[in-house]
């Protein structure tokens, strides 16, 4: 029986403590639109196109829309929330942002985002597997106060509607893309900005972790594939480097006997992976 794997921890805090005290105290502070600003202004004006992730929940992102007059300036509208429930996150294209609360205010039902612009580096990746089948991301987010000020830590899902799964802007460490990093053991200058777990077939289905170089170095560079055995010692390699999805006190032979039972019920044959 595949495992239900129930993640607990400190994300959402911020955001849960906020809407406690609007409870307690019987205030609400409701919006219909998002007020965002990109800062500094000299790196926010390359900023072509800005996807907003909303309640941590990517597959329903939506699109900002640019202010003509001030390029660092973005809204958006949408069906009224309580402004202190909602944690807030970015796809700018070539970087993603930190999670955010906003700042709310009765009197114009505008909630304001301000977040810094902007940390490169960041891939889009397009996945599909032979046979197709359910996929679910999870990423991993944590506070960084030193890069964004009032940032909280998130976990953000997409819920599978089709393929191509489509993940925008993935932070990558350098040691992801460059062998000789990785056998140096280098670690990249950027703390992380994300961990993102995939989970095929299944809901609560053994993750891995997908921005990682013992997954990356396993693409076949000629066919973008990752064969399932590969995806089995992706696994096993993110496991001896203690970052695996094994639950405390589960033995490896019965990990590696879950993995392959996933493997041979979900038919799995490859993993399509493109990175652009």
């Amino acid at each position: 029986m595949l495992r239900l794997r129930i993640i607990l921890g400190v994300f959402g805090f911020v955001a849960c403590t906020s809407l406690a005290l609007a409870q307690a105290s019987g205030h609400h502070l409701t919006a219909e639109m998002i007020d965002i600003t990109l800062e500094p202004a000299g790196p926010c004006d390359h900023v072509s196109a800005v996807s907003v992730v909303m309640n941590k929940d990517e597959s329903t992102s939506f699109r900002a829309v640019q202010d003509k007059s001030d390029p660092c300036h973005w809204t958006a509208t949408r069906p009224t929330f309580y402004v202190e429930s909602m944690i807030f996150s970015l796809r700018l294209g070539s970087a993603r942002t930190q999670c955010k609360v906003a700042q709310g205010s009765a009197a114009t039902r505008v909630a304001k985002l301000t977040f810094r612009c902007c940390r490169t580096g960041a891939r889009q990746v397009d996945l599909e597997t032979t046979p197709e089948m359910s996929v679910k991301y999870i990423r991993s987010v944590p506070a960084d106060l030193d890069v964004e000020e009032g940032s909280v830590p998130c976990e953000e899902e997409y819920r599978y509607s089709g393929q191509p799964v489509i993940i925008q802007s993935v932070w990558f460490p350098r040691e992801a893309f460059d062998s000789k990093l990785e056998r140096a053991q280098e670690v990249s200058s950027l703390r992380p900005v994300e961990t993102v777990r995939i989970r095929l077939g299944y809901p609560d289905s053994p993750s891995l972790i997908l921005n990682h170089a013992s997954f990356m170095r396993r693409i076949d560079p000629k066919t973008n594939t990752l064969s399932a055995a590969q995806i089995l010692l992706a696994h096993q390699e993110q496991r001896s480097k203690g970052i695996s999805s094994m639950p405390e006190g589960f033995s490896v032979a019965a990990d590696d006997a879950e993995w392959k039972e996933l493997i041979k019920t979900l038919r799995l044959k490859s993993v399509k992976v493109l990175v652009k």
